[in-house]
């Protein structure tokens, strides 16, 4: 095997993107042609190939099995639009070296499989053709309503289907629901099919920085073909298993009784003020209100750092007033979800279903029980202040006995929440 080509850009991008995918061996399959290389690798879950041809000029073809890490780290190494000789010998050792410069490397391999026949089908039908930037993004706010756990194998990953004749995207965590629509139309032929988390992961890696159109074919029963003409080409593996039905899950929106409408912008950064209050309790809680004015506010309570109550900003309800409890980052994963404003919050009681509704994505959640905190209201025509919360000292222990009881021994932790109560000099002197 002997090629040269220039170190540009896209070799490095070719080797990056395949170095992102090698999970299994940390290796990768260096295939020469008559028009051009190939880097494969395989993973797990999906099997790709990385496509080079422009000025690749092939003297021998050949193949060879090298560390992909290695390969990667010295061409980073290397100046731009150098030439790189490429050369195998016996699949043993693979030697670069670049052209008007006393610089060569080595890397130790061994003998690569065989090509992988991972081609499209002449005759495959529904394709669905779609922008690579829209995708990845698609994938990114998908991913964090995939529920981790492995031991429930359809939650664990994306659905990908037909709503209202366009391909969305579904994923569900059982307490969530959330669907992104991609903007196009299914087209005819089009199969619905299931990819593991960890599948995605990898396909949003192969799609960073990646431009133009990309193909995405769906075998049924086996595979989903993600592939780029003389780019690259991915295959993901589908996961067998029936999808939940949404339907029974997902609520009308014709039927709601309250109705906020919002900006995701300033939403998320007010939720994200509430997070670093509510963060310390176990399910993350806080209140959304919608007084009998029609303004909506949220409030937040911690242990330790007291309480925290904003106005929402540019927000506005409608319908009847209402209390509810929500869990604070999964309204910031459904808010992030959404790019574009306005957005809609839909409620229907206290105790019933929620959903967030932007643009092309719709997001729905069960709330949780509201329980009793502060009653705190805010005037709209005045800015919010901080108060300072009473604090109740259950404990008539000397502080220092406290500190150093056997059963809780002072750590960072009880450091930190002693010095929030009490008269202790931090850090000491």
């Amino acid at each position: 095997m002997i090629f040269s080509v220039p170190k540009t850009w896209k070799i490095v991008s070719a080797i990056s993107r395949a170095g992102r995918l090698s999970r299994i061996n940390r290796e990768v399959d260096i295939h020469t042609l008559v028009d051009g290389v190939t880097f494969v690798v395989q993973s797990r879950v999906s099997k790709a190939a990385f496509v080079l041809k422009e000025e690749v000029k092939v003297e021998e073809p050949g193949s060879i099995r090298v560390p992909i890490k290695n390969l990667y780290d010295w061409l980073n190494q290397v100046t731009e639009r150098d030439i790189l000789l490429c050369k195998e010998t016996r699949g043993k050792v693979f030697n670069i070296t670049l052209d008007k410069m006393n610089q060569s490397a080595r890397f130790k391999g061994m003998e690569a499989g065989e090509y992988p026949n991972i081609e499209i089908p002449e005759d495959a039908s529904g394709i669905l053709t779609i922008d690579a930037e829209v995708l990845s993004r698609a994938l990114k706010s998908i991913l964090p309503f995939v529920l981790r756990a492995d031991d429930r194998t359809v939650l664990n990953c994306v659905y990908f289907c037909k709503v209202d004749d366009e391909v969305a995207l579904v994923a569900a965590d059982g307490v969530r629901v959330a669907r992104i629509r991609l903007g196009v139309l299914a087209p005819e032929g089009f199969n619905a099919c299931l990819i593991s988390r960890a599948g995605i992961v990898e396909l949003i890696a192969t799609l960073v920085n990646m431009s133009g159109l990309v193909d995405l074919w769906v075998q049924l029963d086996k595979a989903l073909y993600a592939y780029q003409k003389d780019s690259f080409l991915i295959v993901l593996q589908q996961t067998h298993g029936v999808f939940p039905t949404l339907d029974q899950v997902i609520p009308d929106t014709d039927t709601h009784t309250t109705r906020v409408v919002y900006n995701p912008q300033l939403f998320s950064e007010m939720l994200r003020k509430c997070w670093l209050f509510c963060k310390e309790l176990n399910d993350n809680t806080v209140k959304l209100s919608v007084n009998d004015d029609l303004a909506v506010s949220v409030f937040a309570e911690g242990w330790l750092t007291g309480w925290y109550a904003e106005r929402a900003p540019g927000t506005w309800g409608s319908g009847e007033p209402l209390d509810i409890a929500m869990n604070c980052r999964m309204m910031q994963d459904a808010v992030a979800a959404m790019s574009a404003s306005p957005c809609m919050l839909y409620l229907w009681g206290p105790h019933q279903a929620v959903k967030f509704e932007g643009p092309g994505v719709d997001v729905t959640m069960m709330p949780l029980t509201l329980m009793s905190t502060k009653d705190v209201t805010i005037d709209a025509a005045e800015k919010v202040q901080y108060q300072e919360p009473e604090v109740e000292v259950t404990s008539t222990e000397p502080l220092s006995s406290w500190a150093m009881d056997e059963d809780d021994p002072p750590g960072e932790d009880n450091v930190t929440e002693l010095s929030a109560i009490g008269d202790v000099e931090w850090p000491p002197q």
